[in-house]
């Protein structure tokens, strides 16, 4: 009898490995996806919402539906600064 428990745990510690690293291979490109799809509408959403012109808006979206990730990318890093208007003047405080 103990022989067939120790089969059985000796069985089961030699597929844990192998079970964890299959659930790994297909958790993380599954999470790497998810990240890159909310990139990927992020980009869009934020565009749309931004004050550039209708031009500004329909290029922008071209980039980043031909090259999502490096369209994105380069929407948060450079487009988003470039379509913001000057800073509001400072209004003087007043005071009653």
């Amino acid at each position: 009898m103990p022989e067939i428990q120790l089969t059985a745990l000796a069985q089961a510690a030699d597929t844990t490995p192998h079970a964890f690293l299959t659930v790994l291979a297909i958790a993380v490109p599954v999470l790497i996806g998810l990240g890159l799809l909310a990139l990927f509408i992020g980009a869009l959403v934020s565009i749309f919402r931004s004050e550039a012109d209708s031009t500004g808006k329909a290029v922008w979206t071209l980039i980043v539906l031909f090259a999502p990730v490096l369209g994105c990318v380069l929407w948060f890093l450079l487009g988003r600064s470039s379509t913001r208007g000057p800073a509001p003047a400072e209004q003087p405080v007043t005071t009653a």
